[in-house]
């Protein structure tokens, strides 16, 4: 099955709005509504595992900003030792920042005394490690939701030909708010929200839609359906 491309995107918003001067305008709006749709996947559709190598001393390890979340717990994997087991390897506590502060009052004194690290915090799209690492361990980060934006004419969705009016919707209700016709704009984003067809009016799209999707996808993993994603 073919996938809609980004130029594919461009000419199916541009059959409704009808303006050449916002072409830069067209594209954001085309991939902040790609993106939010993405993030409401949950880690169904995008899921991976990133690494990063903890310095000795240092307590901040900022993650890329196209990570829209990360899977809770991390794992830390000792490097130096080769066997598998608990001991070793495994996961890390995951804390919140006023618990972090509390245990780290100022991670970068000299005085601190570095340890293996046991718990970690997010903060300001970084892992804050605690205690202070005393050797290269290595982080194992569980991620869902990265999508790479739409940038070149033939980039592709990851999603079928299904949802390309639920994209299509959003971009407009961005794209119509964006010059002020705030009437078009609540059309268009109540058509991003839920999207009807058939002689019953189903819903059979939209953002509500897909989140519903996801959401029974969580509840019933061992069910297989084509479910149109």
């Amino acid at each position: 099955m073919d996938y809609t491309t980004l130029a594919d995107f461009r000419t199916m918003v541009l059959e409704v709005f009808k303006r050449d001067d916002k072409a830069t305008e067209l594209d954001r709006s085309i991939n902040e509504t790609y993106r939010e749709m993405i993030a409401a996947v949950h880690p169904r559709k995008l899921k991976d595992q990133i690494y990063k190598i903890c310095i000795i001393r240092r307590e901040e390890y900022p993650l890329a900003e196209n990570v829209l979340r990360i899977l809770h717990p991390i794992r830390l994997i000792d490097m130096s030792s080769d066997v598998n087991n608990s001991s070793s390897h495994g996961p890390l506590e995951f804390i919140d920042k006023v618990e972090y502060d509390r245990r780290e009052p100022n991670p970068n004194a000299a005085t601190i005394t570095p340890g293996r690290p046991t718990a970690y915090t997010i903060w300001k799209n970084s892992i804050l490690l605690t205690p202070i690492p005393d050797k290269a361990y290595k982080m194992e980060v569980n991620i869902g939701g990265v999508g790479d934006a739409l940038v070149a004419a033939s980039d592709t969705s990851i999603f079928l030909p299904t949802w390309d009016e639920t994209i299509k919707a959003g971009t407009l209700a961005r794209l119509y708010l964006g010059i002020g016709l705030k009437e078009e704009a609540d059309v268009w984003q109540s058509v991003y929200r839920w999207w009807f067809a058939g002689k019953e009016g189903k819903i059979t799209g939209g953002l509500e839609r897909l989140e519903q999707i996801c959401k029974e996808y969580q509840q019933a993993p061992l069910i297989v359906q084509n479910n149109n994603l």
